[in-house]
């Protein structure tokens, strides 16, 4: 048993050497700047408003009804492309990077105990309102959804 202690520590101290040695200095940074992202994910249909201080991003392309798509919790704009490519013929498609995600700034918060998700509404009531859109069809996945779910009611196609 001791034998085995003594082969087992020193393997166990190694694997964690190597695993810190490798998150630390080893490891390629794929974090990159905004303004390599914006050359590398700004789209011909690609837009910027600026709300509380922040840019945000949207896309928007087609003609007809209109579409607005609002991405998860981590996502962006580019989680729609495949049903935009679908929709963007028969519909005016919109794609909007939520303040702090994709493209999009994070404005700096409005202070201690910032309720984010009244933020959230206020800026899909800026942005609806930016667009002049009246009536329109909204998609939403995960946070997206739930920021769909908070549009004022007298906004949504039926």
């Amino acid at each position: 048993m001791k034998k085995a202690i003594k082969i087992i520590v020193p393997v166990m101290l190694a694997v964690a050497i190597g695993a810190l040695l490798w998150a630390t200095t080893l490891r390629p940074n794929l974090v990159i700047s905004k303004a390599e992202a914006k050359a590398r994910f700004t789209q011909p249909t690609s837009h910027f408003i600026h709300w509380r201080g922040s840019e945000i991003h949207y896309t928007d392309e087609g003609q007809g009804v209109p579409v607005l798509m609002i991405h998860g919790f981590g996502g962006s704009f580019l989680n729609w492309n495949k049903l935009r490519d679908r929709m963007n013929t028969d519909c005016r498609v919109i794609r909007v990077d939520l303040p702090g995600f994709g493209l999009s700034d994070l404005p700096e918060p409005d202070g201690a105990g910032t309720n984010f998700t009244q933020q959230y509404r206020d800026f899909m009531t800026f942005f609806l309102d930016t667009l002049h859109l009246d009536s329109l069809y909204v998609i939403g996945n995960s946070m997206g959804g739930m920021m769909a779910w908070a549009l004022p009611q007298t906004t949504l196609t039926r």
